[in-house]
């Protein structure tokens, strides 16, 4: 590219990219535009938690079941799909089972982004405490910032 109209050294520019967290909830749409106004590049993540339904009662395989839930989850990206489309913005996506925290800094690490963006669904500090949430778990586990957006 060389230097641009301003003088600018755009080989040198580097594209920021953050990894938003998808679910159904209205503060993961806010976390997306927070992310769209602030990062360059986007992608979106939604992780299922493992169905824990004995395969015997639902009469599947396991590997149908697994199907099952990264339908869902691919469909709960609807939403954060039709956002993006809509503002002309390229995205890749993921969608996986196990434990969500885990997961969500497993791609962040290897997909070399700079930052994770998640919304939060207003738990309550001692709730917070007692039970654990995604987000805090996340901010544990992660080596790059963490914005939590409500």
């Amino acid at each position: 590219m060389g230097a641009g109209r301003f003088g600018i050294n755009l080989n040198c520019v580097e594209m920021s990219t953050a990894l938003i967290a998808i679910d159904d909830s209205e503060a993961a749409i806010r976390a997306l535009q927070y992310a769209m106004a602030a990062y360059d590049a986007i992608q979106i993540i939604n992780v299922q938690i493992k169905a824990e339904v004995p395969i015997a009662v639902l009469r599947i395989g396991q590997d149908e079941l697994d199907n099952m839930q990264l339908e869902h989850g691919r469909s709960q990206l609807v939403p954060a799909r039709k956002l993006l489309v809509d503002a002309g913005r390229p995205y890749r996506e993921h969608v996986t089972i196990g434990d969500p925290a885990a997961k969500i800094v497993e791609v962040a690490k290897a997909e070399g982004v700079d930052a994770i963006v998640m919304g939060t669904r207003g738990m309550r500090a001692l709730g917070n405490l007692a039970l654990g949430s995604t987000s805090t778990k996340v901010i544990h586990l992660a080596d790059v910032p963490v914005t939590l957006v409500k």
